[in-house]
């Protein structure tokens, strides 16, 4: 009985940690998009349009050139408190969502999120 019962709350554990860790992609995500869409006065976005907003690219759809790409990795650095690696800005689809999942991965290799609170 006390095997079943450990078991369960493993699970338990387990399925907190994972909607953990979606809840802070979400808010990655989130963040980022108001850091690109406020930062540059760029028409609002719907909440429920989230998705489509993670697959615009900032170059192509947003028209952001060289400086403002660097200005807001910058801003993307200090919200979160990392640092990208110089590979970050040799790659060829800058989506949103690529940008989100690099930060996310980063937060992996580095052991957690720290939000600067």
């Amino acid at each position: 009985m006390q095997i079943a019962e450990a078991e369960k709350n493993y699970k338990n554990k387990i399925l907190n940690l994972f909607a953990y860790m979606e809840e802070i992609k979400m808010d990655v995500r989130e963040k980022i998009i108001a850091l690109v869409f406020d930062k540059y006065n760029l028409p609002d976005y719907q909440m429920g349009d989230i998705d489509e907003v993670a697959d615009i690219n900032i170059f192509e759809d947003l028209g952001f050139d060289s400086i403002q790409f660097v200005e807001l990795i910058v801003k993307i650095e200090n919200e979160f408190n990392i640092e990208f690696d110089d590979d970050v800005f040799i790659m060829e689809n800058f989506t949103i969502s690529n940008i989100v999942n690099i930060v996310n991965g980063m937060f992996v290799k580095n052991g957690g999120v720290d939000d600067g609170k």
